[in-house]
């Protein structure tokens, strides 16, 4: 990258790139801690309306005076807000409630990208907006079918697990997890749940179109596809099934379902750099290969180490 790209990496603008016309794509954003973490965020993703489900069991009013009430006035807090269960179906449940606000002033061809509050840019903003731009109709998914691996990733689906058990909110971490296992276990005694839809897996950090995304929240609502609502980590399946089973698979960046080497799905990212087993922060080391490969996010990222990213980002930059 030039060194003149420093400052937009910094310090990016999109509107004034593009001659102060607003583009069409919005950010749905998935928060659950570190406000201040968002708001450096946002910073960087320019004046395109930025979206953000806060996990409904954060107190809104603490989350912001926390982060100082500096949050940039294209960002928008979504009124339905759900509690999320790591693994559970309430992750596509905050995903959906997200993106229906995002897109409700969207055009059709709009297209809606997922990333988390712990993602940070390392390339400026408006070449992600340029790289949708120059394909308006590409839904930029990827993903492998569970089928070509052992059985146990078919119980993903298949078999019911709970995460979205819901238990006084006084029980402790420890004694849910205990509650969630054991039913969980006592349910695998049940047969196993049969579909016929060729089910895969992706990252959920996806840019879809608004016309694809309602078309996925309406199959979602069918009786076909509650397969999803209690497997485990719907978020990788749910919406990615629908899109590799309908019309729309031609219409993916790769036009169609991947075989890869292994079953980790940071080894097919849509626009992000994902260490693999998808667990821990960034280190450096992941800072370069995610400029290598030319990715426009890298997570996780947080506020405690979010100025060595920005220090390794200078350091490519030079």
């Amino acid at each position: 990258m030039a060194p003149q790209a420093l400052g937009m990496v910094l310090n990016l603008n999109v509107c004034d790139i593009f001659f102060g016309e607003k583009l069409g794509t919005r950010f749905a954003v998935l928060a659950h801690d570190d406000a201040n973490m968002l708001r450096l965020l946002a910073e960087q993703l320019g004046q395109n309306e930025i979206w953000v489900h806060l996990d409904k069991s954060v107190d809104m009013a603490k989350y912001l005076e926390s982060a100082g009430g500096l949050m940039p006035e294209n960002m928008h807090f979504v009124s339905r807000r759900v509690n999320v269960r790591w693994g559970g179906y309430s992750v596509v449940q905050a995903m959906r409630a997200c993106a229906v606000e995002a897109m409700a002033s969207a055009e059709k061809d709009d297209h809606i990208v997922f990333i988390s509050g712990h993602c940070y840019p390392i390339r400026p903003v408006e070449q992600l907006l340029a790289y949708l731009e120059s394909a308006p109709n590409v839904q930029h998914v990827r993903a492998y079918r569970l089928t070509d691996y052992p059985r146990w990733h078919t119980d993903r689906y298949a078999r019911s697990h709970w995460f979205d058990l819901r238990l006084p909110r006084f029980t402790a971490a420890s004694m849910r997890r205990i509650v969630r296992n054991a039913v969980k276990y006592l349910s695998f005694a049940l047969p196993r749940k049969r579909t016929g839809l060729d089910v895969v897996a992706g990252s959920q950090w996806m840019a879809l179109t608004k016309e694809c995304l309602q078309e996925a929240f309406e199959a979602l609502d069918t009786k076909e596809y509650r397969i999803f609502r209690n497997s485990f980590a719907p978020d990788e399946m749910a919406i990615q099934t629908f899109i590799f089973n309908s019309r729309w698979a031609n219409a993916t960046s790769m036009k169609g379902i991947e075989e890869i080497s292994n079953d980790d799905i940071s080894s097919i990212p849509n626009f992000h750099f994902l260490r693999p087993g998808l667990s821990g922060l960034a280190t450096q080391d992941d800072v370069n290969s995610a400029f290598a490969r030319g990715s426009f996010f890298i997570r996780k990222i947080d506020s405690s180490n979010i100025a060595n990213t920005i220090k390794s980002i200078i350091a490519l930059t030079i």
